[in-house]
């Protein structure tokens, strides 16, 4: 807050989030800020820091320097070399859908992820030999078009999902047994008409 010949002034940062994380120990696994030309397929795409992203199912592009799904189900992976561990991302809520985070995946039939859906709730499931298995879920009360910066926390058995942003919120869910596989990412879901957006990621230990 200032004041210049009188009049109050005052600096407000942007609504898009910015991150600069400082690395201490090698505690960043991984780091995606999504710039990139226009249209190139994230499997294409180089992190700033991290393994290269690895197509499990669907298709995701960059556009506008942030990452919007193209084909539905998009599903996305990297290999972080620990089970437990934070992962954030940036979201821009779409019409009609859903994205968060795959974590402990083993493969396409047996992993977990978690969503913030449009309807202004998240989701906890468990995917195992194939179905899914919702296993916690909680009202937020975020719209479309909000901004949501999204985190995930993975401590042995128990996980964190929760939102700062337009809107706060946090969901738990624990008491259960896990596996302990390294492999983490991303998934998109949009119906109509993929106007969602996922910017700064950022996965650490």
């Amino acid at each position: 807050m200032g004041i210049v010949g009188g009049m109050t002034y005052q600096i407000l940062r942007p609504k898009e989030h910015i991150y600069a994380p400082v690395v201490l120990g090698g505690s960043v696994l991984a780091m995606d800020s999504f710039t990139g030309a226009d249209n190139t397929l994230l499997e294409n795409h180089t992190p700033e820091k991290g393994g290269a992203w690895t197509v499990q199912a669907g298709s995701a592009r960059i556009l506008s320097n942030k990452l919007k799904e193209t084909a539905g189900g998009s599903k996305y992976t990297q290999n972080l070399g620990r089970a437990n561990l934070t992962l954030e991302i940036d979201y821009l809520v779409g019409t009609a859908e859903y994205s968060g985070f795959l974590f402990r995946w083993v493969d396409a039939n047996n992993h977990w992820f978690c969503w913030a859906h449009e309807n202004g709730s998240f989701y906890i499931y468990e995917r195992t030999a194939g179905s899914n298995t919702l296993r916690a879920n909680q009202a937020i009360g975020y719209h479309h078009g909000d901004s949501l910066r999204l985190k995930l926390v993975l401590m042995g058995d128990s996980m964190t999902f929760s939102c700062t942003g337009d809107h706060s919120g946090t969901l738990s869910y624990s008491n259960s047994v896990r596996n302990t596989a390294t492999i983490h990412g991303l998934e998109l879901n949009a119906f109509a008409p993929q106007d969602g957006r996922l910017d700064n990621y950022l996965a650490t230990r």
